[in-house]
């Protein structure tokens, strides 16, 4: 016979500490619940909730409650666009006014984001108690198991980093947002990202993704809440130091073969979120690689990777699509540099070349 779970009625505020929860259940009993990350803050005598959402300032946003206090401003051209502060000790930084001056950086976001700006309010994006009190309305005929209530009043909605992210996100109207990247020692505590996603899902109402290590896109069991599987896609693609295009496409078959598996099985399309190789010799061999600096210049060997890995995938109905790595922000602008340059970036090289034939297609 099952045993029938105890509703949770309340949080027992006094019994808090900076990683746990006690809370009061229906039949005179108590539940207690220890976070693997600090839930509280300590202001006086009082345990506080974290609270990392985004609130209006005079100047710009800042997080709502927590012992670390972030400010944004709201202009890129503020002194201090960032601030950090914590036990009276502040960290700041922004743009250098000449390179300002000299770029005039403004992205494409900001630009509708400003014409949004009239109708956009932050605190919209969280459910308020007004706001809270009418979705239960709406609700109230949807049935929810005592488990579902119980992990709603054991969450903690504002604490994830993750809340910053989907309120920028959903302010500049972002076509996709990524959870996180290579965060392989967290991957397995699967309530911990599940409640994330749902958290997020509250807040940012477009497509989601994460992106995990090459080779590891089928560990996590909460990969099925998710609209998209990404991957950092530095599969060791070469057999030896300047590696044909053949011989890479070889590799990236088997890899595709594996990886199509994986999409079927989770009912999930495929993104490579970072994919991309230096101009080295060797460096097919190890595509995550930017410490040989002493590997001789080859344009050959980056365009083979590239290449190849377009021929092996690019027609296949379960993947969608590349991040390439990378583009810098700050590039070479002559061949002649481009010649000697060893990094990832493809500007001016042969990949370059490459890419722009395979999407030109």
């Amino acid at each position: 016979m099952s045993q029938k779970t105890d509703r949770v009625i309340a949080e027992i505020l006094q019994k808090r500490d900076r990683f746990t929860k006690n809370f009061r259940t229906e039949n005179h009993g108590g539940a207690a619940v220890i976070y693997g990350y600090p839930v509280h803050y300590k202001e006086g005598e009082e345990w506080k909730e974290i609270d990392n959402r985004l609130e209006k300032t005079e100047n710009g946003y800042q997080n709502h409650a927590s012992r670390v206090k972030v400010h944004f401003a709201e202009s890129s051209n503020a002194n201090e666009m960032v601030t950090i502060e914590k036990m009276g000790r502040k960290l700041s930084w922004g743009f250098l006014a000449e390179k300002q001056k000299k770029q005039n950086i403004r992205s494409q976001a900001a630009v509708q984001a400003q014409k949004r700006e009239a109708v956009f309010q932050p605190e919209n994006l969280y459910p308020t108690e007004e706001g809270m009190q009418n979705r239960a309305a709406v609700q109230k005929t949807e049935e929810k198991s005592v488990e579902q209530e119980n992990q709603e009043k054991m969450s903690v909605p504002g604490l994830v980093a993750a809340g910053h992210y989907a309120e920028i996100a959903e302010y500049t109207g972002c076509e996709m947002f990524c959870l996180g990247c290579e965060m392989l020692g967290t991957e397995r505590q699967e309530t911990y990202w599940r409640q994330t996603i749902a958290m997020v899902r509250e807040i940012y109402h477009g497509p989601l993704v994460y992106n995990t290590n090459h080779g590891k896109e089928e560990l996590a069991k909460w990969y099925d809440a998710l609209d998209y599987l990404g991957t950092s896609a530095y599969y060791p693609v070469g057999d030896a130091p300047g590696a044909s295009t053949e011989q890479m496409k070889e590799e990236w078959d088997k890899i595709a073969e594996r990886l199509e598996g994986v999409s079927k099985r989770l009912g999930k399309k495929l993104i490579f979120m970072e994919i991309g190789c230096r101009s080295a010799l060797g460096c097919a061999q190890m595509p995550w690689d930017f410490t040989h600096t002493e590997f001789p210049v080859n344009e050959d060997e980056q365009a083979n990777f590239f290449e190849s890995s377009m021929a092996a995938l690019s027609d296949k109905e379960w993947f969608a699509g590349y991040f390439w790595w990378d583009w810098g922000t700050i590039v070479y602008h002559t061949k002649e540099e481009a010649a000697v340059d060893d990094g990832f970036n493809i500007h001016l090289k042969k990949a370059e070349d490459v890419v722009r034939k395979w999407y030109q297609k």
